[in-house]
């Protein structure tokens, strides 16, 4: 399920490519990682958006890293994370619409080689005001990731399953020059669950460059999960991301 669903992300995406321009920003800063790696790291972020009629198209992508000096004066890599996000909205009304979204993200000091997962479902916006959206989502998915070696009781360390995945989204321009913007979502599964919520204040500094604030935190969960903290006794559940970027739009 998670191919077909992100051919058919990727699909929907590419089908407007050309047809109308995209708008978007480049981020590049400096964060600060806690839980399972312990650094500061460069990070680099490019989101592309669309918006036509009936569809609302979404694309991000984010690498960070740093290498920090051993006991034996050589470097070595303390961060390193690699991540894209695929979203497409088809537009049933003012507030209400489909979704279909897909997530790639490889991080390699999470006790994971990669996490993946794919969903659908409808999406609601409770608030729809000029300066002010929130806006929750429900559907199912499809998730499958692949534990670390090291974090392997047994097996192959693949999780596959079936989840059900919950969002919400929330953004408030409450000046002309600042915004505030929030995020939770829930991918729930017996084997893994992933909880992520965080958010960021945005200051314009002209018109096409501002500074970017925030925080991302994601808490896993489940018997795999518990499974690899019994292999590994120094893996954290939880990981801890805040930054300071410099944003250019366009």
């Amino acid at each position: 399920m998670f191919k077909p669903t992100l051919a058919i992300v990727c699909s929907l995406v590419s089908a407007t490519v050309y047809a109308e321009p995209w708008t978007g920003s480049a981020d590049l800063g400096w964060l600060s990682n806690s839980g399972n790696s312990e650094n500061t790291a460069i990070n680099a972020q490019l989101e592309l958006k669309k918006e036509t009629e009936k569809w609302a198209h979404a694309v991000k992508l984010a690498g960070s890293g740093a290498t920090n000096e051993n006991d034996e004066g050589e470097d070595e890599t303390s961060a390193e994370k690699y991540s894209i996000s695929l979203k497409s909205d088809r537009k049933l009304g003012e507030r209400s619409y489909l979704y279909a979204i897909a997530d790639y993200e490889e991080d390699r000091f999470s006790g994971y080689e990669f996490q993946g997962s794919t969903g659908f479902g409808y999406g609601y916006k409770v608030i729809a005001e000029e300066t002010m959206t929130l806006m929750f989502e429900v559907g199912p998915g499809y998730s499958h990731s692949l534990l670390s070696p090291e974090n392997r009781s047994g097996g192959s360390g693949h999780i596959e399953e079936f989840t059900y995945r919950l969002g919400e989204a929330f953004t408030w321009n409450f000046s002309e020059t600042s915004e505030l913007s929030q995020y939770i979502t829930y991918q729930g599964g017996s084997d893994l669950n992933t909880l992520k919520f965080g958010g960021f204040v945005l200051s314009k500094l002209s018109n096409a460059l501002s500074l970017k604030v925030g925080i991302d935190i994601t808490q896993r969960g489940g018997d795999a999960q518990d499974a690899a903290e019994d292999a590994d006794p120094d893996l954290d559940d939880t990981d801890t991301t805040t930054y300071a970027n410099l944003s250019y739009s366009f």
